[in-house]
């Protein structure tokens, strides 16, 4: 078969657009936004949150992030780095006692298990190894903010905290906290919720982590560990019903941070011991950009019932549902877009890798054909 070169160039335009039809349409969207991206450093994947404080800003959090499974005691379906790159910003653990399993040592000073209520129930292995996760997806992301928030149920002193969180390559000079001492030695308060640095001042200070401990924290001892119910309240944590209950049940409300619990409980019908589980069944609706009880409505009735929108939200299974969930939901109270379009589901890995490398992926195409255009000539 012979073509003419007017033919061979027809041939040649058709079969390259084809094949550049092949991306899926999110990529294009990140390609025309990367001169952007490069005119104008990011903050939590957005140039407009850079210059907003980390108080006004809305984050995802991953409700007990270690307990993975299908368990009655889990809580999530996929890993810590996974969860990370989901765009998850709160992860949320509980730390525990686990009589002896773990000795003290190099890799875990702490001696602690992250579980769920019980070891025996869930155990989701050492502190510190949770940590060299979190640790070396920070490293990889140097212009993502990422808060901590661990419950300490046992009161365990908090040396060994700190012991864990040093091991792990976390410390005074790497987390934000309000540098308030004062001259007996002792610190201040916690910032009220307009003392908050912006996002931005975060990341150029290198002081992208705040740590948060429920009970037991003490600044005079560890300066950088931060009290939980001094600088944030909650609302009720088990829920049993929607729409859930916005009131202040701890922490105080004046001056303060919000999170909201927004994950549904249940409990066995018939069962004479109250033991709630993680409804996942709620979870397309909790965790839904839509509807009156996803999250979007939910932060807006809540701000309006208690006079303060909630900075942080709470959720299982945050992966559920795929399309217009937690990323969507962030991205409306955020104000911001998300690259694509708003139903596209979270890339897949192949799918990133195609936008990562895209070099990789259209170079063998357009040689291919360019190779058929010169055999038919």
């Amino acid at each position: 078969m012979h073509l003419t070169a007017a033919s061979t160039l027809l041939f040649l335009s058709t079969a390259l657009q084809a094949s550049a039809s092949i991306l899926p349409a999110w990529y294009f969207d990140k390609a025309t936004s990367t001169t952007t991206l490069a005119a104008a450093p990011t903050c939590n994947g957005h140039a407009e949150l850079c210059g907003k404080s980390y108080a006004d800003v809305v984050y995802i959090g991953a409700h007990n992030s270690y307990a993975v499974g299908d368990g009655v005691s889990d809580n999530q379906a996929v890993n810590i780095t996974t969860t990370l790159e989901g765009g998850i910003r709160l992860i949320q653990g509980q730390a525990h006692e686990n009589y002896g399993v773990f000795r003290s040592s190099e890799s875990n000073p702490s001696e602690l298990s992250l579980c769920h209520t019980s070891c025996l129930l869930q155990d989701g292995g050492s502190l510190e190894d949770y940590l060299r996760s979190v640790r070396a997806w920070l490293d990889e992301n140097p212009r993502e903010v990422l808060t901590i928030l661990m419950t300490n149920p046992d009161r365990v002193d908090i040396r060994r905290w700190e012991a864990g969180f040093n091991s792990t390559g976390f410390n005074a000079n790497n987390t934000w906290w309000p540098d308030n001492k004062r001259a007996d030695g002792s610190y201040g308060p916690s910032p009220s919720r307009d003392q908050w640095p912006t996002l931005g001042e975060m990341i150029d200070q290198d002081k992208r982590v705040v740590i948060f401990l429920d009970y037991a924290s003490d600044r005079d001892q560890v300066s950088w560990i931060l009290a939980e119910f001094d600088s944030i309240y909650e609302n009720p944590f088990d829920q049993l019903e929607l729409p859930f209950n916005c009131s202040v049940d701890r922490g105080r409300s004046d001056g303060t941070l919000a999170l909201l619990n927004n994950n549904k409980n249940t409990q066995p019908l018939g069962s004479t011991v109250a033991i709630s589980t993680p409804d996942r069944n709620a979870t397309s609706t909790t965790n839904s950009a839509d509807g009156e009880n996803g999250i979007v409505s939910t932060v807006q009735r809540c701000a309006s019932e208690t006079k303060t929108r909630a900075t942080f939200v709470l959720v299982d299974y945050w992966d559920t549902p795929a399309k217009n969930g937690v990323a969507e939901a962030a991205a409306r109270l955020n104000n911001v877009s998300r690259p694509g379009s708003a139903n596209d589901v979270i890339p897949s890995s192949a799918s990133r890798s195609i936008l990562q490398h895209p070099s990789a992926f259209l170079v063998p195409h357009v040689a291919a054909v360019f190779a058929l255009g010169l055999a038919l000539l």
